[in-house]
């Protein structure tokens, strides 16, 4: 694991589809998901990912609960990592969304046992520095946001992790969000 037990909170199931609308419904009738929650999120390809160096992708995202689950429908667009798995892969899990109060520190320990940085929300100071596909992870981790993908090199999914030192930012994207649609973790304590 590459955070504390007691401080990683299972947040979501990314899947991968062409068709958002189509996914919904689908997973509405075999899950009995209640209700979905829409949101367009707009962001460059990671600098370091070379499949994505340079781009820029739009995701349509629809999140959805079941007792005990949530689920992240996303139909991505253009040059991101998300839209590269689904070129490569076809519709599926593309990764497992994990609360974590560091995002740097999760990341850099992941990077430490072998994982690979391949997309992420970079913050502002980014514009500072210039990074290549050739930059290692550790010319990365230091202008990471809000959130980070890693690959695990195996399995065939990543591992997203999720600041949650500001859940409500990351959830403000969604409209209409509940506690039991998004869950905080247990020890997220809000300002």
């Amino acid at each position: 694991m590459t955070a504390p037990e007691s401080k990683i909170f299972a947040y979501h199931l990314g899947i991968v589809v062409r068709d958002r609308e189509a996914a919904c419904a689908r997973y509405s009738e075999l899950l009995g998901v209640p209700e979905w929650h829409y949101s367009e999120v707009e962001r460059p390809g990671v600098p370091v990912n070379p499949k994505t160096a340079g781009g820029y992708g739009k995701l349509h995202i629809a999140f959805g609960r079941v007792p005990g689950m949530t689920f992240e429908l996303i139909q991505p667009e253009g040059q991101i990592a998300h839209k590269v798995y689904l070129d490569e892969h076809g519709e599926g899990v593309q990764h497992i969304g994990v609360w974590t109060p560091d995002v740097q520190a999760a990341v850099r320990e992941a990077v430490a046992k072998g994982c690979r940085v391949t997309h992420a929300a970079l913050n502002q100071d980014v514009a500072t520095v210039a990074l290549t596909p050739d930059s290692p992870a550790d010319a990365i981790i230091p202008f990471l946001g809000n959130l980070a993908y890693v690959n695990p090199g195996m399995g065939g999914f990543e591992i997203e992790f999720i600041a949650a030192a500001n859940p409500e930012r990351h959830r403000d994207m969604f409209t209409e969000i509940t506690d039991e649609a998004i869950p905080l973790p247990p020890w997220y304590q809000p300002k």
